[in-house]
């Protein structure tokens, strides 16, 4: 591996003790998307590896990030959902996240403890991810940003996917 490589993992790599506390959000973004519900289910099969973190989610997306509705993901609460494909569980607003609300966001995020934040959707939220993991550094925000995927059209092609 060359020196660069090296150095970016050792910059970007995750080393977090199983037994660490921690609280991870949920936020879906774009069009309804198969696999949605999936992500949740898997942060649930995560949180039992993990027992001291907790997932959340925003309600109905983007407006629940706004008016600060979080939700605890549990076990129970999710069992109707499981293996119903769709963002039919938390719901969903709009299709991006805007530059102008990343500020409320990280405020969300500092004021709930969120040390780790999903955005699910398609291409634009990847781009999302990218800009909002920018302003968390730049503004010191703790809180991680980790995208997945989930579209409905196709149009996310990578080998790494």
């Amino acid at each position: 591996m060359d020196k660069t490589l090296e150095k970016m993992n050792e910059d970007f790599s995750v080393d977090i003790p199983k037994n660490k506390a921690g609280k991870i959000a949920v936020l879906l973004l774009g069009n309804a998307a198969p696999g949605g519900n999936n992500i949740i289910d898997g942060l649930l099969k995560f949180q039992l590896k993990r027992k001291a973190v907790q997932i959340v989610g925003y309600l109905n997306g983007v407006i629940g990030m706004e008016n600060d509705k979080l939700v605890t993901i549990t076990e129970d609460s999710f069992a109707p959902y499981r293996n119903l494909g769709g963002y039919d569980y938390l719901g969903r607003s709009s299709e991006s996240l805007e530059p102008s609300q990343f500020p409320t966001l990280a405020e969300s995020c500092k004021r709930n403890g969120i040390t780790g934040l999903v955005l699910v959707g398609a291409t634009h939220t990847l781009t999302d991810g990218a800009r909002l993991t920018e302003y968390f550094l730049e503004n010191k925000v703790s809180t991680k940003v980790a995208v997945i995927p989930a579209t409905l059209d196709g149009n996310i092609r990578h080998n790494f996917l």
